[in-house]
């Protein structure tokens, strides 16, 4: 499989909460149905790594929480990886504006 990264050709967001580190997009599908993916970045960062932050993506469970372990066939896995980095790279420009210094997202 190959994925190009490519900013132009990403999925439009339905919602984007205002600190950034929440949102969710609709992707089709090889079968052509869309399916509700979300994108949720921890508040805290991780106990061993202070600067590290963890970044979830996929459908919602039965819960109401992300399935980051889902198996799915995407249409076009450039465009859902293109959208999910795309919301990531959104993540660190406006945190580091508030919070000047190194961040990752893992």
């Amino acid at each position: 499989m190959f994925v190009k990264i490519d900013s132009w050709n990403r999925y439009e967001f339905d919602f984007v909460s205002n600190d950034v580190r929440t949102s969710n997009f609709q992707a089709e599908l090889n079968d052509g149905s869309l399916i509700d993916l979300h994108i949720r970045i921890e508040k805290k960062s991780h106990e061993l790594l202070p600067n590290a932050y963890n970044m979830a993506f996929g459908p919602l469970n039965p819960k109401g929480q992300i399935d980051d372990r889902a198996q799915l066939t995407y249409k076009d896995y450039s465009k859902v990886f293109s959208t999910i980095l795309w919301s990531a790279l959104t993540y660190l420009k406006r945190s580091y504006r508030s919070f000047p210094g190194d961040r990752w997202l893992g």
